[in-house]
């Protein structure tokens, strides 16, 4: 059994990987409906403050310390996440096969002007990168996913390269070349298709790891102030944090999850695709 069947069999066997998917499943389901699931602003005022989780009906996982729905809050929080996670990936993604495939298919300066850019930005925090360009731009969701694509795509650049220097020499690309396919074709249709593989696994990670980032970005009231995020409600939350612990911990326990289900996804994707590697 080969191709896309043995791939999923694989996968299906692995229940950390499967239960990393769930979440995501999840988490993709909730943002999409929620706006079906709480068509109010979930920065409205719907309630009195601090009701427990529990106490109240109308507001299962309680209020905040205004009064806010905090389960409205989870649900159109995750919706930011999401955006910010899948678009920061994208954008270490483009960038980091792009430059990665460049340094290790053309060598030479190419190589060298690269592989100094991606020293340049590996030795920058993420974090303090990241508040940098906060503190420049207007706050909002396009400037925080531009500042955490900026940050992540090093480590794709890294890992797309290390591949393209193992093919070049290969014997399926030196035919290609033999053959008269120009350079941007050879790139195209044969290297990057063969480094998705790496790529996939390694977006996985920078997914969470966005998601954390906007989270502490947030967290410090640099998001944008006009869209509520678990960040911002752990920031929130964290003026009541003794009398009322639950409402920095309710989001926060919803990060851990999110970020907990794309590692383990990639983690299953990772033993999926590289069976040889496990289980040794």
């Amino acid at each position: 059994m080969t191709g896309w069947p043995a791939f999923r069999r694989r996968f299906l066997r692995n229940p950390a990987g499967v239960f990393g998917l769930v979440v995501i499943i999840l988490m993709i389901l909730t943002a999409l409906g929620a706006g079906l699931l709480f068509p109010a602003s979930p920065l409205s005022i719907t309630g009195d403050p601090f009701i427990w989780p529990g106490q109240s009906p109308a507001h299962p996982l309680g209020t905040d310390i205004l009064g806010r729905d905090i389960l409205a809050g989870i649900v159109h929080g995750a919706r930011v996440s999401l955006i910010v996670g899948l678009a920061a990936t994208a954008i270490a993604v483009i960038l980091g096969m792009t430059l990665g495939v460049c340094a290790g298919y053309f060598g030479g300066l190419t190589d060298v002007v690269i592989m100094r850019l991606v020293e340049l930005f590996q030795t920058m925090p993420s974090l303090i990168f990241t508040i940098v360009v906060m503190v420049s731009l207007t706050p909002s969701i396009p400037a925080i996913v531009l500042a955490i694509g900026m940050t992540s795509w090093p480590q794709i650049a890294r890992l797309v390269r290390a591949e393209t220097l193992r093919l070049r020499n290969s014997e399926f690309l030196l035919t290609l070349k033999v053959l008269g396919l120009s350079d941007l074709r050879i790139i195209i249709r044969h290297l990057f298709p063969n480094v998705t593989s790496i790529v996939v696994v390694t977006a996985s990670i920078i997914a969470a790891q966005a998601i954390l980032l906007e989270a502490a970005i947030s967290f410090l009231g640099l998001g944008n102030p006009n869209m509520i995020s678990w960040g911002s409600m752990i920031g929130s939350g964290k003026e009541a944090l003794r009398s009322a612990w639950y409402m920095a911990a309710i989001p926060g326990m919803a990060i851990f999850v999110a970020v907990l289900g794309l590692s383990l996804f990639g983690n299953g994707l990772n033993d999926a695709l590289n069976p040889q590697g496990t289980h040794k």
